[in-house]
């Protein structure tokens, strides 16, 4: 079935694959799965419980990935009042199947990200208003999907004072030339939507006092009737590039793709994870 789903994506344009090979094309298509849950964390960071939601809905091999990780995991002591405490949080989990170098199917965990976003959490930014991007012309006319994944530079007043895209994944093959175009088209209709949103700041809490905030978020351009992200499903794509926004001192290890759709999350809030997402095989 995930060979299927790989194999969808390439044939899913409406133009051809001319300056790289189905071979070399084929090698990057990915499939993508969101998987969420809960998470208990001891006051020394080690984890002591998880639970993944509808597990009913997951292939056996997915959750068998998922529990070969988690237990390894270690994160920074939660600290409530000076004092590292047990916490309980939300975790999102982006697995990725892509074709491994024996012809098999290698599935892993690429990104994670922990804690909620609740519209009422005066200590976390939240969104005011957030109108959804025009879908380039273009890549209406080619009948071609994408997701864009936002870094978002938030003001003293929840302006937005800047923008990076860290990827953009597409829903289908295309040549290199075709490939950058459709990216460049994302980025900039997503860009342009995205100077316009208003955000609420912290008011409350460890990180009310910061000059600025970042927060990553995506959004998905997809076809009426096309499937995105449903839960238990694999969704077929071609990764883009990862970059980093300018503004950020380190790299974002989790990776920002760990997210629904529209989704928020501000960096330095939530647990945070110290060790690697899968354990070395």
């Amino acid at each position: 079935m995930l060979r299927l789903i790989l194999a969808l994506v390439l044939i899913s344009a409406p133009f051809a694959a001319a300056a790289q090979s189905e071979r070399e094309i084929r090698a990057q298509a990915q499939a993508s799965m969101l998987v969420t849950g809960t998470i208990d964390i001891e006051p020394d960071g080690s984890v002591s419980a998880y639970v993944l939601d509808h597990k009913e809905k997951l292939p056996p091999f997915v959750a068998d990935v998922v529990d070969k990780a988690v237990p390894g995991w270690h994160f920074e002591p939660v600290i409530v009042d000076g004092t590292s405490v047990p916490a309980r949080s939300r975790m999102t989990l982006r697995l990725v199947a892509a074709p491994a170098t024996d012809e098999g199917i290698e599935v892993r965990i690429s990104s994670a990200s922990f804690g909620a976003y609740d519209e009422g959490d005066t200590g976390s930014v939240r969104a005011v208003s957030r109108p959804p991007p025009r879908y380039p012309s273009t890549a209406l006319r080619l009948y071609t999907s994408g997701t864009v994944y936002l870094a978002l530079k938030i003001g003293r007043e929840g302006e937005v004072l800047d923008v990076a895209v860290e990827q953009v994944n597409l829903r289908s093959a295309a040549n290199g030339t075709w490939s950058d175009r459709l990216r460049t088209l994302f980025s900039e209709a997503a860009i342009k939507a995205a100077r316009e949103w208003v955000f609420l700041p912290p008011s409350t809490g460890d990180q009310a006092a910061a000059p600025y905030w970042t927060i990553t978020t995506s959004t998905a351009f997809v076809m009426q009737g096309e499937a995105h992200d449903d839960y238990g499903r694999w969704i077929g794509y071609i990764p883009g590039p990862r970059q980093t926004a300018p503004w950020l001192q380190k790299v974002d290890r989790d990776g920002g793709d760990a997210l629904a759709d529209g989704t928020i999350r501000q960096h330095g809030a939530g647990p945070q994870l110290l060790t690697k997402l899968q354990p070395d095989t």
